[in-house]
């Protein structure tokens, strides 16, 4: 099982990390969702570890998938007082989350023909998503 499993920041030529800024590679993936009215579940590339989400026009729920939730039916629910929701980004607002882990790492890179880091690692495989007020959410993979 490695500690630092997710993407690394960019360093500088003196090897100092480089704040505030993506990773130094392209995206693995990217998902743009008009109008996030109701929750919808993004399945993440077997090798994503990091992602970054954008709230465009209002804000954004969301929440991490169980692997083990094969139907795909974790609603994410921004309403005050039912709030169902793992993180919030506010509109207009970047955000970067290493993907956390939901299982145990298996140390090996596939499991039932899937391969890839995020599998190895036994990290949570989706995301739902809800917009808060009309609101658009852009995603990318790292």
């Amino acid at each position: 099982m490695s500690v630092n499993y997710s993407s690394k920041l960019p360093q500088d030529r003196n090897n100092a990390v480089m704040t505030g800024l993506s990773t130094p590679f392209p995206a693995i993936a990217t998902t743009a969702d008009d109008n996030v009215a109701v929750s919808s579940i993004i399945n993440l590339n077997a090798n994503t570890t990091l992602v970054e989400i954008a709230a465009i026009g209002g804000g954004a729920g969301i929440r991490w998938v169980m692997n083990t939730n094969t139907t795909a039916t974790s609603s994410v629910i921004t309403a005050q007082g039912t709030a169902n929701f793992d993180n919030y980004i506010p509109a207009g607002v970047v955000r970067q989350f290493v993907v956390p882990r939901n299982s145990q790492a298996t140390g090996s890179s596939s499991i039932g023909g899937i391969t890839g880091l995020n599998t190895s690692e036994g990290l949570f495989n989706s995301v739902a998503i809800k917009g808060s007020g009309v609101s658009s959410v852009l995603v990318t993979e790292y």
